[in-house]
Order: C-alpha cells, then sequence, then structure tokens
C-alpha cells in the first residue's frame, strides 16, 4: 500500500504465484523510482 505505484499493478504484483518473482519487480521499482539503491 504504501508504494507509489497504480493500484492496477499492485494488484498484479499480488496474483503472481512465485513470491521471489513478486520481490524482484518490487525491487526493480522501488531502483527505479530512488527509494532503494
Amino acid at each position: 500500500e504504501l508504494l507509489p505505484m497504480p493500484v492496477e499493478l499492485k494488484q498484479r504484483l499480488m496474483e503472481l504465484d512465485n513470491p521471489l518473482v513478486r520481490l524482484e519487480l518490487v525491487t526493480d521499482i522501488l531502483e527505479r523510482t530512488g527509494i532503494a539503491m
């Protein structure tokens, strides 16, 4: 809920079966937005 991304994208991430893929995608989003380094 705290990530700066559209609700539709958050929903698609939560629908993924593989939690490791979900974490990888969230990490990519955080890096692109400058939240993570």
